[in-house]
């Protein structure tokens, strides 16, 4: 089983949390599987290294010990390619090579060779993408 402690790193934890806690931690330990503690920073305004270095401080009071400490930020980059090329409908050249995105996109793996105005027919550098 996996699990994950999610909480904003906007201020300081209550008793819910303590009840999060129990139920994702818990549940890991109970069934042998792991829990992360995943900060959910979407909120970057509202959020302070206090407040991440308090989180950790009380999840480690409490007894518990993520596997895996994660920043829902660290996927960001991921998020917005996959929207670039879902909603841009443009393939990423790779090393060279058209991947699975021109297949996804074309319906075939045209490796470069679509058709003018199909959805695989554009190409664009991954920095491209990520910029949009």
């Amino acid at each position: 089983m996996w699990t994950r402690f999610p909480p904003e790193p906007n201020g300081y934890l209550h008793i819910g949390h303590a009840k999060a806690m129990h139920v994702d931690f818990g549940f890991a330990k109970e069934y042998g599987g792991v829990c992360y503690l995943r900060y959910d920073d979407t909120n970057p305004e509202a959020e302070k290294q206090e407040y991440i270095d308090h989180i950790q401080e009380i999840v480690s009071w409490m007894g518990w010990q993520p596997w895996k400490i994660t920043y829902s930020s660290d996927y960001f980059q991921v998020m917005n390619l996959s929207q670039a090329v879902l909603t841009s409908e443009v393939v990423v050249a790779l090393e060279g090579e058209w991947g699975w995105v021109g297949a996804l996109l074309c319906g075939r793996d045209c490796r470069g060779e679509c058709e003018e105005g199909s959805p695989g027919s554009r190409q664009s550098s991954l920095s491209e993408l990520l910029s949009q």
